[in-house]
């Protein structure tokens, strides 16, 4: 147990001294904005001093302080989470720190360049979860970061907990079995790629003697395993479960629980059913959309060239398809196929009638 604690404060420490280093990069990076626009090399980067950069730094210092703080309470440097539900913490956490830093400076009344705070702060926001990735990394290839971990369970919601939890490497936990209650039918373990156990006697006894695993419960049915997972959770500090709860809509879902019941509620949103989301996602598409074609046209270009030169045939190809609301739009799009496949297609059909049947009976997709 000694060596589990020492090894998650080493963690810890990693991961927050990896933050720090982050900031402090920023801090120092960004004055090469103010070198860029209006100042020699030398005074960006070592003048900056002699014009109150002291008070800078401490207000910095300070910030960097709140930061570590924040992390820390938010469990960024213990509990173990999906990469994007992280990154969406820090840089939240990141904007309400860059605003702190300045109302700082703006109440001091400093004559700090307003170039080198902006310029810090976009640095931050691309430097903390960047070199937060890279020190997971490392303390990965260095065993520290990685938790073996067994998941209580060995139906379909087990089997989609392994596929998430790998999908999810920078999270560290290394699946190293199944286990399968006594009440559950015992699949085939080839089906498995890692070894299922079966635990007949008392599932805690089974723990310890294997050094006492992380446990992920992934149970098809938690309603009649709830003795099992109090005692789990009596011996767990951080327990995860996992319900079965797959076809519903998880993004954009909320939680909330009542403290006079042990009732938990799910709110599903759907965002695209409010209109002014719905507005924001038609405009960014057309801005994207736009701008993608300024910056991506020299690539179309030579990419038509390269189609044409194939067969001489056109290098664009449109049809007609249903659009929002049924109604029917032509869309265009580089030829991929012959230049005449649309009358070489009418021609196979009547050729090969037991392949188009294949072909129309399988989402127009043909086994070989």
């Amino acid at each position: 147990m000694k060596l589990r604690v020492d090894n998650l404060l080493f963690t810890k420490l990693a991961l927050m001294a990896g933050d720090v280093a982050a900031l402090l990069a920023a801090f120092v990076l960004s004055r090469a904005a103010n070198w860029a626009y209006d100042h020699t090399f030398s005074e960006a980067f070592f003048g900056w001093w002699e014009a109150r950069g002291q008070i800078r730094l401490g207000l910095f210092a300070l910030v960097i302080a709140a930061a570590v703080v924040w992390f820390w309470s938010a469990g960024h440097y213990s509990r173990r989470k999906p990469f994007w539900d992280e990154l969406r913490e820090t840089l939240r956490i990141l904007v309400l720190l860059a605003a702190l830093d300045v109302v700082l400076v703006f109440l001091g009344k400093w004559q700090f360049s307003r170039l080198w705070l902006l310029a810090t702060w976009l640095l931050a926001f691309a430097l903390v979860p960047a070199l937060r990735v890279l020190t997971k990394r490392a303390l990965l290839r260095i065993g520290r970061w990685r938790r073996p971990t067994v998941i209580l369970g060995v139906g379909d919601n087990a089997r989609e907990a392994y596929a998430a939890l790998c999908s999810e490497p920078l999270m560290g936990f290394e699946v190293e079995a199944f286990l399968a209650l006594p009440e559950e039918a015992l699949p085939s373990p080839d089906d498995y790629p890692v070894p299922i156990s079966t635990v007949d006697g008392d599932i805690v006894a089974w723990l310890e003697s294997r050094g006492m695993p992380h446990v992920v419960v992934a149970l098809d049915s938690l309603q009649e395993q709830q003795l099992l997972i109090q005692r789990l959770s009596m011996r767990y500090a951080d327990l995860n479960v996992i319900p079965s709860i797959r076809g519903l809509p998880l993004l954009g879902m909320e939680m909330t629980h009542f403290f006079s019941h042990e009732v938990l509620m799910l709110r599903v949103r759907n965002n695209l059913g409010r209109r002014g989301i719905r507005l924001i996602k038609r405009y960014f598409d057309i801005v994207a959309a736009g701008l993608l074609l300024v910056v991506l046209f020299p690539v179309l270009v030579f990419i038509a060239w390269k189609i044409w030169r194939e067969d001489g045939g056109p290098f664009i190809y449109s049809q007609q398809r249903v659009g929002h609301g049924g109604a029917p739009f032509k869309f265009y799009k580089f030829r991929s196929m012959v230049h005449d496949a649309d009358a070489l297609l009418e021609s196979w059909k009547t050729q090969h009638p037991e392949l188009h049947q294949e072909y129309v009976g399988n989402n127009f997709k043909l086994k070989n």
